[in-house]
């Protein structure tokens, strides 16, 4: 009667331990001292034999990891707990998601119906999808795959072609503007020079130098006009990618917790 006293009396202090402990943890997340935070944690779920408890700790875990930046950890934490509820699947997609691993994402089994919305999603920035298929979806993300249709694409083609006959429209063309105007004059100054040197100065020797640098410069350019509008909608996506993970942090790209 005496030992089963004892245990009792043992278990309940180490729930109050750990309460006070778990509320430290709390405020110290709540500070953004996340780095401690997690080092409290840890320690308590090194002592921790609730299971359920457990469970909570390590997706708190996850969360300052995910806070910290250090991705690859959070996913390495959800990973052990994203079958158990929703909201902790929810964290697992949510760092695939943040580390561009859409296929991975794809692949993934989804446990809880609600988070079929991250497939939407990677399959939105695979090129997998049209309009139509986020007809049923909610508000948030309408609104997010109508801004990323709204994402044009540049012809490589017709880059090349403004660059013949005007050096650096096609850098324009991409809304480069800057290496544009950059190109346009390395081209046109040493085309000038050999204008000056075959009419005016008739210096042969500087008419060839110029001449075969403007060549240069203008094979140069026509390549840079290509390549300019082939990686446009890509860096165009990308931006797009940090716009939403900033607009929606506080809400479909909230990470679930609760201390």
């Amino acid at each position: 009667m005496r030992k089963i006293f004892f245990i009792t009396m043992i278990s309940l202090l180490s729930l109050m331990i750990f309460t006070s402990e778990l509320d430290f943890a709390k405020f110290l997340f709540d500070d953004g001292d996340y780095y401690r935070s997690l080092t409290e944690l840890k320690r308590e779920l090194f002592f921790c034999q609730d299971t359920q408890i457990k469970e909570k700790i390590v997706n708190l875990i996850g969360v300052n990891y995910l806070f910290m930046g250090d991705l690859k950890s959070a996913e390495e934490s959800f990973s052990k707990i994203k079958d158990i509820s929703e909201g902790y699947e929810k964290n697992y997609l949510l760092t695939l998601f943040f580390q561009k691993k859409f296929k991975d994402l794809k692949e993934t089994k989804i446990t809880f119906e609600k988070n079929n919305d991250f497939v939407l999603l990677s399959k939105l920035f695979l090129g997998e999808v049209k309009e139509k298929d986020f007809i049923n979806s909610s508000e948030e993300l309408k609104e997010i795959s109508d801004n990323f249709f709204k994402i044009k694409k540049k012809n490589p083609f017709l880059a090349i072609l403004f660059s013949t006959f005007l050096p650096g429209s096609g850098r324009f063309y991409s809304e480069r503007n800057g290496d544009g105007l950059f190109s346009m004059m390395t081209i046109l100054t040493p085309i000038f020079g050999s204008i000056y040197y075959k009419f005016i100065n008739e210096n042969k020797t500087f008419f060839v130098i110029s001449t075969s640098v403007a060549a240069v410069f203008y094979l140069g350019e026509l390549y840079g006009s290509f390549n300019s509008a082939k990686i446009y909608y890509e860096k165009k996506v990308n931006r797009y990618f940090y716009e939403i993970k900033d607009n929606y942090s506080n809400t479909i790209f909230l990470p679930y917790y609760s201390f």
